[in-house]
């Protein structure tokens, strides 16, 4: 394993001291300016989401008051698209800047391995929180898969909690859908973090969407073991012991309480409602669950029938699979 760099948690700045250089192999070269389509995007730049209308914004403060801080830049060992130099940070500023027209730009140049460049991508953009979680993840998911970090010194090195770490890695394993929605806004980190632990996260996910339902309504959801039927749009997503709205045949709506000692299965005569049947997952379960999956990194599910039952292991590549299969004397 490669241990820690001394000192990353403390910031970009750090990184780029001049008396840190050495110990951590990177060589100060030289401030100045680069035709802009000499400059590519890094090959290890974990952001991938750009909002459109803030690139704009940044793109008319630029041209007005031009690149206030110069873009880390290394040289490419050959030319890339014609490009001589890729984007260690700033890539941002440097996408702002082709929109306001600009034919230059201002660069700090550096000799950096490609490990250094990832780590330094990643801490300039979690210090200007410049990334969706998924982003962040990715990150945090590349120092470990490329250079053998743990998450011990992944913790160092981005000055996070190493719970911190392990919380944000478990979100790869939601699935691209989620994950998607994640990156483009359209859920939070709170969302994405409850729908870990849902049995269905496509189908929460859309109903999170179609329902507007907020972090708390779709934690009460999971927490309960599943969605009210697809037909009752009054459910006012609570389901931690509050009321549930239901459908009758009247077209009038009733309210119940989960407990109340009446069963939710009795109709009468006169009142045929249709109420969400709920089997919360046994809290047992749950934190088995939870345990599964931080020790083996990748989202657990345990169907529980009784005596019997299954657990799903939901993986995020083959390598991935791999280390799994070695814990159990194989491989691929």
């Amino acid at each position: 394993m490669i241990a820690p760099t001394k000192g990353l948690g403390k910031g970009l700045s750090a990184l780029m001291a001049e008396e840190y250089g050495q110990e951590a192999g990177v060589v100060v070269d030289r401030l100045g300016a680069l035709p802009i389509d000499q400059i590519t995007s890094g090959a290890y730049q974990p952001r991938t989401y750009f909002d459109q209308e803030a690139l704009k914004e940044l793109a008319d403060s630029i041209r007005s008051n031009g690149v206030m801080q110069p873009i880390l830049v290394r040289q490419l060992p050959e030319a890339r698209n014609g490009a001589l130099y890729e984007i260690v940070a700033g890539e941002r500023r440097w996408r702002a800047s082709k929109i306001a027209g600009l034919t230059e730009v201002p660069v700090i140049i550096k000799e950096i391995d490609d490990q250094k460049a990832l780590e330094m991508a990643l801490i300039e953009n979690i210090q200007r929180q410049d990334l969706n979680a998924i982003e962040e993840a990715d990150g945090y998911q590349q120092l470990m898969d490329g250079f053998g970090y743990t998450q011990e010194e992944l913790s160092v090195v981005v000055g996070k909690s190493r719970s911190y770490i392990a919380n944000m890695l478990r979100l790869l394993a939601l699935p691209a859908l989620v994950k998607g929605m994640l990156k483009s806004g359209e859920i939070t980190a709170g969302h994405a973090r409850a729908l870990l632990k849902a049995s269905d996260p496509e189908k929460l996910v859309q109903e999170i969407i179609r329902r507007g339902l907020n972090v708390r309504q779709t934690e009460n959801i999971v927490k309960a073991g599943g969605l009210p039927s697809k037909d009752n749009d009054e459910w006012d997503g609570q389901t931690s012991g509050e009321t549930i709205v239901v459908n009758q045949s009247d077209g009038s709506s009733a309210k119940h309480n989960k407990h109340d000692s009446t069963p939710p299965s009795v109709k009468t005569k006169t009142q045929h409602a249709t109420l969400v049947q709920y089997a919360p997952k046994d809290p047992d379960i749950v934190a088995l669950e939870e345990a599964l999956t931080e020790h083996l990194g990748m989202r657990v599910v345990i169907d529980d029938q009784g005596e019997c039952g299954s657990v799903t292991l939901h993986y995020r590549s083959l390598t991935q699979l791999d280390n799994i299969l070695r814990q159990f004397g194989g491989s691929l």
